[in-house]
């Protein structure tokens, strides 16, 4: 217990360190919203990081918070995409430097986070009137994860994973028709808070 709340409160100085170093805490300092950052940003944060006099992981900081400071039983969430342990996923460092800036703020996987905003994006769509096919939703949840572990989703994202193997940037044009860029604007600008 003790070097956990050690490695939290080394973590917190850290931060405050180095805010005016690296782009990625610069950006979560300002608390823009939505998140205008990038996954070369959280990288070099990640690889800061990791040498001294830090020399830690987010997985090691993610442990660190949960036994210096547990969450309460109906906060518990699982991880949103696929079974990857909190701290694993690159998007993650997001939650742990917002967590250690406002601990108020219950530390969840950015992943879960973003599902969860998603999920609520599409009932309040539905709440409109406004529906997708089964095919627009399976591209809809497919951005969307993608969106969990990478920030944002952009055209050049359709070519290569599951869009890449499904038809592209050329299918999902098929799919969405000239709603496709207003969709993708609003899910970047609604998921990743």
């Amino acid at each position: 217990m003790e070097k956990a709340r050690a490695k939290v409160k080394d973590f917190r100085a850290w931060i405050a360190a180095h805010k005016d170093e690296l782009t990625a805490l610069q950006v979560l300092y300002s608390g823009t919203k939505p998140l205008k950052l990038s996954l070369k940003d959280l990288r070099q944060l990640k690889n800061s990081l990791s040498v001294p006099p830090m020399a830690t992981t987010p997985v090691q900081l993610w442990r660190a918070f949960q036994l210096s400071d547990p969450p309460a039983p109906e906060l518990k969430e699982p991880a949103a995409v696929g079974s990857v342990p909190p701290g694993e996923t690159l998007t993650d460092l997001v939650q742990l430097v917002r967590h250690a800036l406002q601990p108020a703020d219950p530390l969840k996987p950015y992943g879960a986070q973003v599902i969860a905003r998603y999920r609520d994006w599409l009932r309040q769509k539905d709440k409109d009137g406004v529906s997708f096919t089964s095919e627009q939703r399976l591209w809809l949840d497919h951005m969307a994860e993608h969106i969990a572990t990478s920030l944002a989703i952009e055209a050049e994202d359709f070519q290569d994973g599951w869009f890449g193997q499904h038809g592209s940037l050329g299918k999902a044009h098929q799919v969405f028709g000239e709603k496709l860029w207003p969709l993708l604007s609003e899910m970047n600008e609604r998921l990743a808070a």
